[in-house]
């Protein structure tokens, strides 16, 4: 589950919210609102790229609030380029992102029925296929795998 709950976040002279929404497992959500209601902001927020003034930022129950935005940006560019290996070369019919969250951990899954790989078995390709070694660097400095 991924909830927002009374979520503000500034960005210059501009503050939104509050605002809330829940995502339990399974579910998929659609922003809507007219131009300038904070949608964006609030995505943002939650990637790590903009700090959240007010509310709370929850993964299965757990408020991931307080992680630094740096960390909150580092985690949305893994699982980008997760979702984007996925969709780009497994051709799969279905994608699942699953997170869970305690106290002091942070577990997300990305998971699809595609074709699959070993990463061992990727030819050496200089300049190319760097997104997940990028993944790994990227968990590595905030102490993760």
């Amino acid at each position: 589950m991924i909830g927002l709950t009374g979520i503000e976040i500034q960005a210059g002279g501009v503050r939104a919210g509050p605002g809330d929404l829940e995502l339990q497992d399974g579910e998929y959500g659609v922003l809507l609102g007219p131009s300038g209601a904070g949608k964006s902001l609030g995505l943002e927020a939650v990637a790590g790229g903009r700090r959240v003034v007010a509310g709370a930022i929850r993964v299965d129950d757990e408020d991931v609030t307080s992680l630094p935005p740096e960390m909150r940006h580092n985690i949305f560019l893994i699982v980008k380029e997760a979702l984007t290996n996925a969709f780009k070369h497994s051709h799969a019919r279905e994608v699942r992102v699953q997170a869970k969250a305690s106290a002091r951990t942070l577990e997300i899954v990305v998971q699809d029925d595609g074709l699959g790989f070993e990463e061992q078995a990727l030819p050496p390709a200089p300049g190319k296929r760097q997104g997940l070694g990028n993944m790994r660097r990227r968990a590595e400095d905030m102490g993760g795998t």
